[in-house]
């Protein structure tokens, strides 16, 4: 199966969706999980504050965030 969201999209769409929220949003990793893409992003300023953002491969949709 090929995915539409490939990890260029996933973090871009990802740190979109954060930025809304934080001024600091630094990519930090990406992983794949059952169609999901996980993406990390340390949104801290004066220490580390991970977030990971949950986007669905097929669509692009955002899932999560935690």
């Amino acid at each position: 199966m090929q995915l539409k969201v490939d990890t260029s999209t996933a973090i871009e769409i990802a740190r979109e969706f954060l930025e809304q929220s934080y001024t600091t949003v630094i990519f930090e990793n990406i992983i794949m999980e059952e169609n999901v893409w996980i993406i990390q992003f340390n949104v801290g300023f004066l220490k580390e504050n991970l977030k990971n953002v949950r986007i669905e491969a097929n669509t692009g949709k955002i899932i999560g965030c935690t």
